[in-house]
C-alpha cells in the first residue's frame, strides 16, 4: 500500500506535463488568381456557407493579404501568387496551424520536442501597433512547399480583445473564442470545422509530417494520421518534388442538397447533405 501513493503521483504528474489536444484550426493556401477572385462571387459561398472576410495584415514580421473563409471552429485562408519568393507566396505552398487550447500548454509541446530530439524553432508574433499577438512553433524543415506550425494566442492579445484575467486562463477551443469575439451569437453560416485533408508527398517530406503529427499526438495508420476528430491523409508519389492538396474536407452544420460549384479549372467545391470538400486538380 506505501508504494501506491508515490506511483499514483508520479502518474498524475507526468499526465499533466503532457501536452492537452491541440486543434487545427486554420489551414492556408496560396491558389491559382482564377480561384482567388471567384471565390467570393459565389452566393451560396458568400452567404450560406462561410462568413467571407478579405484583408491586410501587417505583422512584426511580415505584410500580406488574404481572403478567410472563416467557420464556427475553423478557417481557410487564401492568398495569391506573388513575387517575392517568400513562402506562401508560391503557387502550391499551404500550411495546416494547430492551436493550443490553453496558455502554458505551448511550453510542454516544446519540452516533449526536446525529449523526442525534434528541432523547432518559435516566432514571437506581434501585430503592428506592438500588441504581442501568438507565438508560433515550427519544426525545422528542408526546402519544401508544406508548413506545419503550433500557435499560441498571447495574454496581451486576448487581453485587447476583452478577454478577462480569468477567462485568459481557462482553457479555450476556437469556437468558445469566436463566440466570446460574437458577443455569444449564433455563428451565421454553414462552416463547422475541418474533417480531413488528403495529400500527395514524397519520402523526404514524409518525415518532417510524420515528427510533427507524433509531436501533436495524433496516431499514425497506414494511410493517414489522426487526432482529435482531424485526419491527415497521404499517398507516397516518389516522382514529386513537392507536396500536393487532393482535397480539403470539412463539416457543415446543416444538411444541403447535392451541389457542384467551378471556382476554377483548378479548384471544384462540392457539397454532399453535410459536408464539404474542395478538390485540387
Amino acid at each position: 500500500m506505501k508504494y501506491i501513493l508515490p506511483l499514483l503521483l508520479i502518474f498524475r504528474l507526468a499526465f499533466a506535463q503532457q501536452p492537452k489536444p491541440t486543434d487545427c484550426n486554420t489551414i492556408f493556401l496560396c491558389v491559382d488568381p482564377e480561384t482567388y477572385q471567384n471565390i467570393f462571387l459565389n452566393s451560396f459561398i458568400k452567404d450560406t456557407l462561410f462568413v467571407c472576410r478579405e484583408s491586410s495584415t501587417k505583422t512584426n514580421i511580415d505584410s500580406y493579404q488574404a481572403k478567410y473563409l472563416i467557420g464556427k471552429s475553423a478557417t481557410i485562408e487564401l492568398f495569391q501568387p506573388q513575387e517575392t519568393g517568400k513562402f506562401g507566396d508560391q503557387l502550391g505552398d499551404f500550411g495546416l496551424e494547430f492551436k493550443t487550447r490553453q496558455i502554458g500548454e505551448q511550453q510542454k509541446l516544446i519540452r516533449l520536442a526536446q525529449q523526442k530530439g525534434i528541432v523547432l524553432t518559435t516566432e514571437n508574433i506581434k501585430l503592428q501597433d506592438s500588441i504581442p499577438w501568438y507565438t508560433s512553433v515550427k519544426l525545422t524543415k528542408n526546402q519544401t512547399n508544406l508548413e506545419l506550425s503550433n500557435i499560441e494566442y498571447q495574454n496581451q492579445y486576448l487581453a485587447y480583445l476583452g478577454f478577462t484575467g480569468d477567462q485568459i486562463k481557462q482553457e479555450m477551443t476556437f469556437e468558445d473564442f469566436n463566440k466570446k469575439m460574437s458577443k455569444g451569437r449564433n455563428y451565421p453560416r454553414a462552416f463547422s470545422n475541418f474533417e480531413s485533408i488528403s495529400i500527395r508527398i514524397n519520402k523526404k517530406d514524409f518525415k518532417y509530417l510524420e515528427d510533427f503529427c507524433l509531436l501533436h499526438q495524433m496516431k499514425k495508420t497506414k494511410n493517414a494520421f489522426k487526432g482529435n476528430g482531424f485526419s491527415i491523409y497521404y499517398n507516397f508519389d516518389a516522382q514529386m518534388n513537392s507536396v500536393a492538396i487532393i482535397n480539403l474536407k470539412f463539416k457543415l452544420i446543416h444538411t444541403y442538397p447535392d451541389k457542384k460549384i467551378n471556382l476554377s479549372s483548378h479548384v471544384v467545391l462540392q457539397i454532399h447533405r453535410n459536408s464539404g470538400i474542395f478538390l485540387f486538380q
